[in-house]
């Protein structure tokens, strides 16, 4: 068990993770610390629920087009025995009087619901996404590890990419589509990326284009394969986890102590992943709502079961409202949200006739806080989903609520400060950190070291 080496990683999240791998693949000893005394990964895990053969991710929804994320280049994850699948629709979003329009990833799915793909606007994006996105990944999120050789593209590409980072999702909604509920599409995705419908994209333009424009591709048996995947990888460079490993305190330059009293030298940097803002406001948290059910949620709407996930806004206002009223501290009474049913396309994450669905939201601080409120919140979405899949209130076998994970594997009291050798593994763009692209950044600082 090494108590010595020349970085240590504290956290085993995915961003730790990354970290992790992109300094142990240039050949330096690295030690990853991870509280949990159970299993690495953090918000990037799975775990056994209180019911047999329920496996429930642990961590805030799961981010479409992760294999495409230039922090994970020269992993090679998909040697890593991680089996991806693209579940038939990657989105579909349901307007207030029960009409809809989704993203089919597949021509096996149903195809009774309006669908994105052939609507000519839709396609000239996707077809510009398609040649530009690997560019405008590493680009935005300024990727010092990008892929070598990888042209930046065509100067009038780079003008439009300008343009779309000064817009707002409404606005690029009004821009790209015809429809109310097209318009919404993109204000929907900017949601689950923490963003508010009227705040400029700045970076997170490509995040957004990125769950536009790419097909989802999901890890079979749940989040934790991708932190077992970039842990196999990590020990292969030659790099260690440790279980169980709680930081206290940095002692002097290159010491760190544990909750146990033993200490850990390091001789060049100590990594820190930390949680990052969301962009919708100051100590907004995801709140998450699993149920396990008895059966699929009985949509009424024709494509909601077979899509990956389901936006449930009701309209552009409701969605500006909901962002202001959690900009302003208060609760949504009519929260906006989006669900995920894994299951549907994954017969590994529930046994039987089971059914595992969860649904994603953001809460104010003073709701996070409390818990009466955040069972409040979750009976609100009840209700809405009950109008949109009658009966599925009679299908819950059990409903868990909870945070979105905030300590990132680190002991609630150690809260270091960057630095000369302390490195926080931040983002200037908020929707990166959930692709790997902080630790990304973090690896290559500690490489610019002396």
């Amino acid at each position: 068990m090494a108590r010595n080496a020349e970085v240590v990683v504290v956290g085993s999240g995915l961003n730790g993770l990354v970290a992790a791998c992109q300094l142990a693949r240039r050949g330096l000893s690295v030690v990853v610390l991870e509280a949990d005394s159970i299993r690495p990964g953090e918000g990037l895990s799975t775990a056994p629920h209180s019911l047999p053969g329920i496996l429930q991710d642990r961590g805030f929804s799961w981010f479409f087009g992760l294999p495409m994320s230039p922090a994970l280049h020269g992993l090679e994850l998909y040697q890593q025995g991680i089996e991806w699948h693209a579940g038939t629709c990657a989105h579909l979003h349901l307007g207030e009087d029960h009409n809809s329009i989704a993203l089919r990833a597949s021509d096996s799915a149903d195809k009774s619901a309006p669908n994105l793909v052939g609507i000519p606007e839709y396609e000239a994006l996707r077809t510009w996404c398609r040649t530009q996105l690997p560019s405008l990944l590493s680009r935005h999120w300024n990727s010092q590890l990008a892929p070598p050789g990888l042209k930046l593209g065509n100067p009038l590409h780079w003008m439009r990419s300008r343009s779309l980072q000064s817009t707002t999702p409404e606005q690029l909604g009004r821009r790209w589509f015809r429809t109310a509920l097209g318009q919404r599409v993109v204000s929907d995705l900017a949601l689950s990326l923490g963003l508010p419908p009227d705040r400029s994209l700045g970076p997170a333009a490509s995040s957004l284009l990125l769950l536009l424009c790419e097909s989802p591709e999901l890890p079979r048996g749940g989040a934790q394969q991708v932190s077992n995947g970039l842990l196999r990888t990590l020990e292969g460079f030659g790099g260690q986890l440790r279980l169980n490993a709680v930081p206290r305190k940095i002692l002097g330059p290159h010491r760190l102590a544990l909750e146990s009293g033993e200490e850990i030298s390091f001789s060049r940097a100590v990594i820190v992943d930390t949680p990052e803002p969301v962009p919708l406001g100051p100590g907004i948290s995801g709140l998450r709502i699993d149920w396990v059910l008895n059966s699929p949620i009985p949509w009424e709407t024709a494509g909601a079961q077979d899509a990956a996930r389901v936006y449930l806004t009701h309209s552009s206002a409701s969605l500006r409202e909901f962002a202001h009223r959690l900009r302003d501290g208060q609760s949504a009474e009519q929260p906006a949200f989006w669900i995920e049913q894994p299951s549907e396309h994954d017969s590994s994450r529930a046994p039987g006739q089971q059914h595992l669905a969860s649904a994603f939201t953001w809460v104010s601080p003073s709701v996070g806080k409390d818990r009466q409120g955040r069972e409040l919140q979750a009976d609100r979405i009840v209700s809405v989903l009950n109008a949109y899949a009658p009966g599925f209130s009679r299908r819950v076998l059990d409903r868990t609520v909870q945070m979105e994970e905030k300590t990132n594997g680190r002991g609630s009291s150690f809260t270091p400060s960057q630095s000369p050798t302390v490195v926080l593994c931040r983002h200037q763009n908020d929707s990166a950190h959930a692709w790997g692209m902080a630790g990304a950044r973090a690896a290559h600082h500690v490489l610019q070291l002396p």
